[in-house]
């Protein structure tokens, strides 16, 4: 027997069906406290336009963006907007909903899972995602020899040397994962940004400068970057293109991080925006900044 998850997907015949979703108390991925779900509301984004600047101030620089070989705050807030992961955290922040991959099917013993990539997504450079560029993935991300996250994979397959095995690309759009132990987080973990999905073709054999140069389906592209000073998100130009990718819409148009130690001159720098974020700022500062 199967559980079958995915989004506006017609049932399968004598398969229990279920539709991700924060709203869906059924949902066995729904965070629940002694059984009951945790109660959870949607941002109000009435009135809210699409397009402008984000600004974001904080006190410290990326020092390098590969989400395998990271784990500083300072860099994930940055590389989660450039790359997507198989499922992603609803807006609840309780729950998980489909990314990358539209729906699943998990074995009735737990080991076996099954993921059906959405149709037609494309990286910022233009070439379309397949199943193949999940494997070298995740394979990469389990396989890091600094084992900066490698715990969250901890549940797959490994062979004598210690090389993961049991994650095959069955065709361009499935993706089958065999377990060597059943792992209740499993899902959970393929959320996490270390399991971000790149590119085969723009990383393998060049991983390093994955640093630097960051290429994914995200909502944003890396622009320009003075270390230290600033750092520029660019809107992914293939977004919003019917088919093309999954990710959240990008209420933004660009989005520049700026870098300064003194916590007055972060607060100076967002006065004059109209969309500011702040890291680290005076707390005098807040009335005037929330403005």
């Amino acid at each position: 027997m199967l559980r079958t998850y995915g989004a506006k997907a017609g049932p399968a015949p004598s398969l229990p069906k279920v539709v991700p979703s924060f709203q869906d108390t059924d949902n066995p991925i729904t965070v629940t406290v002694g059984g009951t779900p945790i109660a959870s509301t949607a941002d109000d984004i009435t009135g809210a336009t699409l397009g402008g600047t984000l600004r974001f101030a904080r006190a410290v620089d990326s020092q390098k963006l590969d989400p395998v070989t990271t784990d500083a705050n300072t860099e994930i807030w940055i590389f989660m907007n450039i790359y997507d992961q198989l499922l992603r955290v609803a807006p609840s922040g309780i729950a998980l909903e489909p990314s990358l991959a539209e729906s699943w099917e998990i074995t009735a013993d737990g080991l076996t899972h099954t993921f059906h990539l959405r149709q037609g997504v494309k990286f910022s450079d233009g070439s379309v995602l397949t199943a193949k560029d999940v494997v070298y993935s995740l394979t990469r991300a389990a396989n890091d020899p600094a084992q900066t996250w490698t715990f969250t994979l901890t549940a797959l397959q490994r062979d004598a040397s210690g090389a993961v095995q049991g994650i095959t690309a069955t065709d361009d759009a499935t993706l089958e994962i065999v377990l060597a132990q059943p792992w209740a987080p499993f899902l959970s973990d393929l959320a996490m940004f270390n399991c971000s999905i790149l590119s085969e073709a723009y990383s393998s054999g060049n991983e390093d400068k994955l640093a630097d140069q960051p290429m994914g389906t995200g909502p944003f592209m890396l622009g320009e970057w003075k270390k230290g000073e600033s750092l520029q998100l660019l809107k992914n130009p293939i977004t919003g293109k019917k088919g093309s990718r999954c990710s959240t819409k990008s209420w933004s148009t660009w989005c520049r991080t700026i870098t300064t130690a003194s916590s007055s001159s972060r607060a100076a720098i967002l006065m004059p925006s109209t969309m500011c974020r702040r890291h680290a700022y005076p707390i005098s500062s807040r009335a005037a900044i929330s403005r």
